[in-house]
This record gives structure tokens, C-alpha cells and sequence, in this order.
């Protein structure tokens, strides 16, 4: 058989190029040829994938050069082999210097085919030489981009490459590694051990191992190596593969500790769980189908024997606590044996749906059968496996779990026997019910006319709501309005329309964000006597009192509506009230001043001037009888009694010492002089009250409660002891008194008060609003009463 040949001549004569085809078919080729005689036909034709290219030295309109020019762009060119019979032998050894394979005078052409085929064994040894470069540079980029660090040592144990992962895995550079050893990185691998392992790696050639390597932290990264023997010029090298299995062991921990969990779970679990090996079952259900089985369920039905066989290839692998208790086994190797001990004819039954399913493919099942337990005691349990995706193929194993269901199956049957007798009830009661129908019946007709009449009573309510003289709104459950009645037009200019169904309207009447905001929360439960201050369409601020807002919703759609009046004008008089009680107690602690100065300066004084005239009245006078100077002593003590008197008055007008004392001293001397003479103890202390000068309102306001405060108590408490303590804790004032005496109900005396005309606890209440600060008191019968004051502190006024 001749050798298929692909040719190229480039010769002006294609005559020449016939006779040199003839020449290689004598030597046994079959050329495949193409003839260029031009540059155009060598143009088109040069870069086909020729075995060969023989050529002339000159042509018309091409010559050698031309023909080499073109072989040098081609990265494996073809051999090129000139046969001329040109007299231009320079040509023939230039071509030849610049890559010809070999020259053939035209009369030495015989020799074409021995230049052939040294010119295809050269070509060939110069491609398998690049395919082999090729594949070691391929080689050699694998290795250096190689996620896997990989070592080359010689049998000394010493590295003499490594690449680039290998660095980037203990943190070295590559030339620094290797200067090291094995040794320098496996601390677990000995000197003295290299030989043996060298020895097993020439007996297996290969093997792989596990270890721990030493990064350059001190960190230690847990290694796969993959060892291999290498013989090279006669010298034995090892190539090692080394992979981080880091996360593999984290892996293999967290599924250890998966496994533990699930194990855990298995044998605390209060369900009996059974865990089995199917996988012989499998087999045979693959003997079955192989004997020509389609459909198992009937199969299993009409051949006892293989359902029973199946049941024999059932391999217990576990059962937990909870299965030994249900079937009253003492230990799991009562039960390992096989099911046969706990089979019944009915658990047949189910294992004939159960193995059908598996040998269909299916992997999960539920149903309730009847088990024997090993003390002979029939019971009701409900089954359940499903087999999980990565055993489904082998049912290598399967997770089964069982429920006693014996009391539930009881209370069914109790259940059934129940039903039955309340059949027969409904029954008797359908009877009864016939009549009840018909008075429905008369019923319902007599209800529809209620209902008519109940709709025109709801028109007429709706009237009476949209025109009564008190704001009524109300608001769906995102607080919008939905009604809005005719006095709220009136009052607050907004009309139904506008309001009615417009979000977020409460910015329009609560303009500022933080009190709209104070006004919602209000809003959102039942309250009695609120006040807001609502702006109106005109821009008037408007003062509104709420008197209710209540849930049990008198229109359907209504999720919550109140009612209001408008207070404003009460609220600008209440204001004008305040201001002129503030006034005229002024005006009367100013009045008290000048009747107490006028007592003290005048009245006193006479007084004084008085007794001191009645002392001398007979001073230097003879003959005076006794009765007379008694009379004139008499006198004396009695204008001393009226002295202490119109001073204790014009005390209790003003105390004296106020303005020159100040508070704190002017209470402590009033504590003192009330406490004199009675068993109640008062103990006043203060605290931050030393260097404060408080505005006289203040000071004299205060003054008066501490002094009604205390009076109260020494009258009608019965207490042992009072506690007076002034605060100041910026910016307030506080003040407190309290008692252990009796007490008393404080809605009670307020009702009493009111009937006896008495102002004693109003007083003091408006003297501490007068002040714009707060006064509570609270008192349980028996157990004392406590009166707190706040109010904020002001500068004594200067000049």
C-alpha cells in the first residue's frame, strides 16, 4: 500500500512538476499535489497543511526567497527541498543557509525519495520535539498556578521546588522554602523515620497520609499529602501533593458532633423510633422484579412467603429507651432478632403497604396497625418513616417511628358509640325542630319589622348626633375622621366634607408635631374631662374639652368617637378668676402686713405706754388705800394680757420675722412655738434652702401652707409626730408635711367642707396653683397624712 503524500511544487511548468510525482510513486508514495507557478498561486495555497514543499529556484514572476518568505510565517512549516536544474548554484546554498532541508540537481532526482523521507523523519522528530515543549510548559504552568501546594524532594528529605500555593499556605516565599527541608515543616515526621518512609514509597509508589505542617506564625495546618516516586537520570525524587483539609475537619467535627445530637435525640426521644437496614430487602425486591414483578401490593398478597421473607432481611440496627418500654422489653437484644416477635396478623397487613410503596420507589409512609409486646399485650400504635434523600437508593437505612395510640383508639370507639346515640337523638330532636322552624319562621317576619323600625330609629339618631350642640367625632381604625357633625363645622370652620375621609386631617387642627402626637395617645383610650387646644380654619386657637370617647361604637365603621364642647370663653375667664384671686391675696397678705405693723407699731405701743401709766398711777401719792393698788395691778396684768395678744395677732397677720429671717427660720420658729405646751413633736429640716433668697410670693405662700398644714394636724390629726421638709431642687422648691396621726377620707372632708362653708384644703390648693406649682395630699384613715407642694423658684426681686 502506497504512503498518501501531500505535495506542493512551485515550479513554472507544471510538466516538471508531473515528472518529479512520477518520480515519488516509483519510490511508493500516493502524492496528493497542487502546482503554483505564480505568486498569486502560492499566495493561496502556501498556508494548507502540506507534508511537503518542493520548488525550483527561479520561476517566472516568483523566485526562492519569495517561497522561504512565505514558509517563515507558518509556525511549523513544512520541509521545503529544492530540485532545479538553474546553473545557479548560489541560489541552491543560500537556500540551503537560510533553511532548505536539502538541494537535488535536476539530474540527481533519482534521490527525490531518500530526501523525502529523511525530510518527513526530520519534520516528524521537530514536531514531536514541540509537542513534548509544548506539554512541559503546560506541565509547568499547572504546577505554578495549582491551587495545591506541591513539594519536589529529593531523598535527603530536601525541597528542590515548590510552587507558589505552597508559599501561600505556610507563609514563606518559594525561595525560601527552598533552602528548608521536610523536616523543618513536619515536626511530627523524624530524621531517624525518612528512610522508612522512602522505602515505603519505593515499594507502593504512591500512598497517601495525614499530617500537620508548620506555617511560619507557629500556626499548624492540618494536611492530606499525596506522596509519588519519581526516577529521573537514575536518581530517585518524590513529588508531594499537599492539600489544607481545614475545613474538611471542621466539617468531619461538626458532623461528629451532628451525629452525637442526632444519636442524643434518638435515645431521649419519648416516641419509640426503630432505626433499620432495608438494603437486603432492597435486594430482593430486585430478585422480584428481575422474576418479571410489576405490581408488589398484589404480588405480596397472593405470595405470603416473600412478604414474609422480607420481613426476615429486616436488619435492626437500634431501638431507643421508648421502644423498650412500649413492648415491655427488658433490653434492645430482645428485639434485634427480628420483627417476628411483635408481628401480628394485622401488622402483615401494613407491611404489605409498606414494602409495596418501597419497591415502587416511594419513601414515605404513614398508617396504624396492631404489635404484640413481648408480655403478650395487644396495642394500637401509629407508624411513620420517611426514608431520607441519600439512603433512598440503597435503603441502607430508615428511621421508623411508633405511637401507642391504644387509649386514643378507645376514646374512638367511645367516640362511635357516642355519635350513635346522638344520631338517634338528632333524630328524635329533627322532629322538634319542624315546629321550632315554623315559629322561626313567625319570628324572623316579626324581626324584619323590627328591623325596619330599628333602621328608621338609627336614621332619626343619626339626626339627632349631626345636630346636637356638642362637637362629635369619629374615626376609622387609622384614627381618620369619618363623621363630623354640624357643631363641629360651626365651631372650628371646617366642613364634613373637607374633614370626612381626609388622611392625616389631625394635622390641620394640631399643627405642632409633639402635641399632635400627645393628643393621639390621649385619643387612643377612654378619658374623661381632656382639653385640647384646636387650631380653626381661620387660624383661631380654640380650647376643647372632651368629655368621653368610648368603644362601644353607636355607627358601624366607628372605631373610636368623642364628644366635646367649646370651653374657650370659660377657660379666658377661669385665666381672669386666677389672675384676680392671685391679686387679691396679694392685696390681702399686703393688708395683713399694714394692720400688723399697725398693730405692732400703734396699738401696742399705746398699750405699752398704757400699763407703764397704770404701774405709776400712784407713785408718789400717800394715803392710797390697798384695795385701790390691787386694782391698779389688776389693771397692769390685764394690759399686759391685751399686749400679747395684739402682738400674737399681728404675728398671725405677719409673721415678724419673715422678711428678716427668711423662710426656713420663720418656719422652724412657728414649729417651735406651735409644738410648745403639746405633745406633738414637729422636726423641720430642709436641705439646698440656705442660700436661696425666694421671691416674698413664694416665701410668704409657703409660709401659710406649712401654717395651715400644721394647725390642721395639732386641731384634728392626734399625731405624735410631723415632718416638715422644704427641698430645693432646681428649678423647683418642694415642700412636704406629714403626719402619723389619724388621717382621714379625703373625698369625704372635701364634700364636708363644702356643706360648713370651710376653705381650709381649697386654700391651700389655690395658693399653690397661684404659684403655677402642683399640691397633692393623700390620707388612708389610721395611718397619717402626707401634703406634697412643687413649685417652681423665682428671684427675690431687687429694688
Amino acid at each position: 500500500m502506497k504512503t498518501p503524500l501531500q505535495v506542493l511544487f512551485v515550479y513554472g511548468s507544471l510538466d516538471r512538476a508531473e515528472i518529479l510525482v512520477a518520480e515519488l510513486r516509483r519510490g511508493g508514495y500516493q502524492p496528493e499535489y497542487v502546482c503554483a507557478g505564480d505568486r498569486n498561486d502560492l499566495g493561496s495555497v502556501i498556508g494548507w497543511p502540506w507534508d511537503v514543499i518542493i520548488s525550483d529556484t527561479v520561476m517566472s514572476g516568483i523566485t526562492l526567497r519569495d517561497v522561504q518568505a512565505s514558509l517563515a510565517m507558518r509556525k511549523s512549516p513544512p520541509p521545503l527541498i529544492v530540485v532545479t536544474g538553474s546553473p545557479a548554484m548560489e541560489c541552491a546554498v543560500e537556500a540551503m543557509r537560510q533553511g532548505a532541508f536539502d538541494y537535488l540537481p535536476w539530474d540527481g532526482r533519482s534521490r527525490l525519495n531518500e530526501v523525502v523521507n529523511s525530510a518527513l523523519e526530520y519534520s516528524s522528530r521537530v514536531q514531536h520535539q514541540a509537542r513534548e515543549h509544548k506539554f512541559l510548559r503546560f506541565t509547568q504552568f499547572s504546577i505554578e498556578q495549582a491551587a495545591e501546594a506541591v513539594f519536589w524532594i529529593d531523598s535527603l528529605g530536601r525541597f528542590f521546588y515548590v510552587n507558589d500555593a505552597a508559599g501561600r499556605m505556610l507563609g514563606y516565599a518559594p525561595r525560601e522554602l527552598r533552602i528548608m527541608s521536610l523536616f523543618d515543616i513536619d515536626h511530627a515526621l523524624k530524621r531517624s523515620d525518612w528512610p522508612e518512609v522512602w522505602e515505603r514509597l519505593r515499594r507502593e509508589q504512591s500512598f497517601v497520609a495525614e499530617s500537620q505542617l508548620l506555617a511560619s506564625g507557629g500556626r499548624l495546618i492540618p494536611v492530606e499529602v499525596v506522596f509519588n516516586m519519581l526516577v529521573l537520570d537514575g536518581e530517585e525524587y518524590t513529588t508531594a501533593y499537599v492539600r489544607d483539609i481545614t475545613k474538611r475537619i471542621r466539617v468531619q467535627n461538626a458532623l461528629s458532633s451532628e451525629e452525637n445530637r442526632y444519636r442524643s435525640l434518638f435515645h431521649n426521644s419519648p416516641i419509640s423510633l426503630w432505626e433499620e437496614d432495608l438494603s437486603d430487602v432492597k435486594a430482593f425486591f430486585d430478585e422480584l422484579r428481575e422474576r418479571g414483578v410489576e405490581d408488589f401490593h398484589e404480588h405480596f398478597g397472593a405470595n405470603v412467603e416473600d412478604l414474609l421473607e422480607c420481613v426476615r432481611r429486616v436488619k435492626i440496627i437500634d431501638v431507643n429507651q421508648a421502644t423498650l418500654d412500649m413492648l415491655d422489653a427488658q433490653s434492645k437484644d430482645e428485639l434485634f432478632g427480628g420483627l417476628d416477635k411483635v408481628f401480628t396478623e394485622d401488622s402483615l397487613r401494613v407491611a404489605r403497604d409498606e414494602f409495596a410503596l418501597l419497591a415502587n420507589g416511594g419513601h414515605r409512609y404513614a398508617g396504624e396497625l396492631d404489635h404484640m409486646t413481648l408480655t403478650g399485650r395487644i396495642i394500637r400504635v401509629a407508624v411513620h418513616f420517611n426514608v431520607a434523600p441519600e439512603d433512598r437508593k440503597t435503603l441502607g437505612r430508615v428511621v421508623v417511628s411508633l405511637i401507642d395510640i391504644s387509649e386514643r383508639r378507645h376514646m374512638e370507639r367511645e367516640l362511635e358509640r357516642a355519635r350513635d346515640e346522638l344520631e338517634q337523638r338528632v333524630d328524635e330532636r329533627t322532629l322538634e325542630l319542624g315546629e321550632s322552624n315554623r315559629q322561626l319562621k313567625k319570628e324572623i317576619s316579626d324581626r324584619e319589622q323590627v328591623e325596619l323600625q330599628l333602621r328608621d330609629s338609627e336614621r332619626r339618631h343619626r339626626m339627632i348626633i349631626d345636630t346636637m350642640p356638642v362637637l362629635i367625632h369619629a374615626h376609622d381604625q387609622n384614627g381618620d375622621f369619618v363623621f363630623w357633625n354640624r357643631e363641629s363645622e360651626r365651631v372650628l370652620g371646617y366642613s364634613a366634607q373637607d374633614v370626612v375621609n381626609t388622611p392625616n386631617f389631625k394635622s390641620k387642627l394640631y399643627p405642632d408635631p409633639e402635641y399632635r402626637a400627645q393628643v393621639v395617645r390621649m385619643h387612643g383610650t377612654p378619658f374623661v374631662d381632656m382639653e385640647t387646644d384646636v387650631v380653626t380654619a381661620s387660624g383661631e386657637v380654640r380650647t376643647i374639652k372632651w368629655s368621653t370617647v368610648q368603644y362601644a361604637s353607636p355607627e358601624p365603621g366607628w372605631e373610636s368617637w368623642e364628644t366635646g364642647i367649646d370651653v374657650t370663653r370659660a377657660k379666658k375667664s377661669e385665666m381672669r378668676i386666677h389672675t384676680l384671686t392671685h391679686e387679691l391675696m396679694r392685696a390681702q397678705e399686703s393688708e395683713r402686713q399694714r394692720i400688723a405693723l399697725d398693730l405692732h407699731d400703734n396699738v401696742a405701743q399705746n398699750l405699752s405706754s398704757l400699763k407703764i401709766s397704770s404701774e405709776t398711777l400712784f407713785d408718789g401719792v400717800s394715803g392710797v388705800s390697798s384695795e385701790l393698788r390691787k386694782r391698779a395691778g389688776e389693771l397692769s396684768r390685764n394690759l399686759q394680757g391685751c399686749i400679747a395678744a395684739v402682738r400674737n395677732l399681728s404675728y398671725d397677720l405677719r409673721p415678724s420675722g419673715l422678711d428678716q429671717l427668711g423662710l426656713v427660720k420663720s418656719l422652724d420658729q412657728f414649729c417651735r412655738e406651735l409644738s410648745g405646751g403639746r405633745e406633738m413633736e414637729i422636726v423641720l429640716s430642709s436641705a439646698g434652702m440656705d442660700n436661696l433668697e425666694p421671691d416674698s410670693d413664694i416665701e410668704i405662700n409657703l409660709y401659710r401652707l406649712a401654717q395651715e398644714a400644721l394647725r390642721n394636724a395639732a386641731r384634728h390629726s392626734g399625731a405624735q409626730t410631723v415632718l416638715v421638709k422644704l427641698v430645693a431642687s432646681s428649678p423647683h422648691i418642694l415642700m412636704r408635711v406629714e403626719d402619723d396621726g389619724n388621717g382621714f377620707d379625703i373625698p369625704k372632708r372635701k364634700t364636708e367642707a363644702v356643706d360648713e362653708r370651710r376653705m381650709g384644703l381649697q386654700s391651700m390648693e389655690e395658693r399653690a396653683k397661684l404659684l403655677d406649682g402642683e399640691f397633692s395630699i393623700t390620707s388612708v384613715p389610721g395611718k397619717g397624712t402626707r401634703i406634697f407642694v412643687k413649685v417652681p423658684y423665682k428671684e427675690k426681686r431687687r429694688g
